[in-house]
């Protein structure tokens, strides 16, 4: 496993902030430890939570983007928000969408990859609109559903 220097977390950070200042997204939250980081990004009661880990028992070391809205703690965050990997699934169908990998974090692309997926799947969530997330939300939890039934 690639050891994930901290600088490149708070380096990435910054182009977020700078990705989601358009959006009127302000940092309102962070926190970054030995293997784990938090980055909230408040637009009124919406928000933006990147949160990772890069601690060994969590191969490979993850990136996660949580759109939400309300309150970005347990329990409401539970109820009111998605991971982008969620929304991916629910908008195209497809069940490869997945957390970042960390390890990539060094490569050119891993900001401009996020930022055009955040383009392309976010895009009406960053513009003030909840209502695909809600979508979202409802039918990963109808898959989650079926998917017990199936193997119930």
């Amino acid at each position: 496993m690639e050891y994930i220097d901290k600088k490149k977390i708070v380096d990435f950070n910054k182009e977020m902030s700078v990705f989601l200042r358009k959006y009127s997204f302000m940092l309102s939250k962070q926190e970054i430890s030995e293997y784990f980081f938090r980055y909230v990004y408040r637009n009124k009661d919406m928000y933006i939570l990147l949160k990772g880990s890069f601690h060994p028992y969590d191969y490979p070391p993850y990136l996660n983007i949580i759109a939400g809205k309300g309150e970005d703690v347990f329990p409401e965050c539970d109820i009111n928000s998605v991971p982008l990997w969620m929304v991916i699934r629910y908008l195209t169908n497809s069940h490869c969408a997945k957390e970042y990998d960390l390890n990539f974090i060094s490569k050119s692309n891993f900001f401009k990859r996020i930022k055009s997926d955040m383009k392309s799947y976010l895009q009406s969530f960053l513009n003030g609109d909840f209502e695909m997330i809600e979508e979202a939300r409802k039918w990963y939890a109808n898959e989650l559903d079926s998917d017990n039934i199936d193997n119930g």
